[in-house]
């Protein structure tokens, strides 16, 4: 998928009331954003959903930086998580704070971290 394509679903999200769109795959599996990556906190690691997903530099750059886990995540696995969070380069980590009518802390100590954990990531040189 492009990036004009997501940009589109956002805007469809957005004109019918939400946010932003989550992308969902028939059997309720979370994949990700129109233009970022989702990741969890279930209170003890931080989870990437293992699907189908276009990697981005900022996920990569936090896996490379903070312990976690991939695995299978269900729109329904949302409910029972402490913290959800979308990066992009454009906003690096970014708390999410609810997904459809499930409603979600933005202000769980792991954002902080992962914020630190991404800027503290030493630049390349040029």
């Amino acid at each position: 998928m492009s990036a004009s394509s997501g940009s589109s679903y956002r805007r469809a999200a957005q004109l019918d009331g939400s946010d932003d769109a989550l992308f969902v795959d028939e059997r309720s599996f979370v994949s990700e954003g129109g233009t970022w990556n989702i990741g969890f906190f279930d209170g003890k690691r931080v989870i990437w959903p293992e699907a189908g997903i276009l990697g981005g530099v900022t996920m990569q750059l936090l896996k490379d930086a903070h312990a976690h886990e991939e695995m299978p995540v269900r729109l329904a696995d949302i409910a029972a998580v402490q913290a959800v969070f979308a990066t992009n380069a454009a906003i690096g980590v970014r708390a999410v704070s609810g997904v459809d009518d499930i409603a979600l802390t933005d202000d769980h100590p792991i954002i902080d971290t992962l914020r630190r954990a991404y800027t503290e990531v030493p630049a390349d040189p040029l």
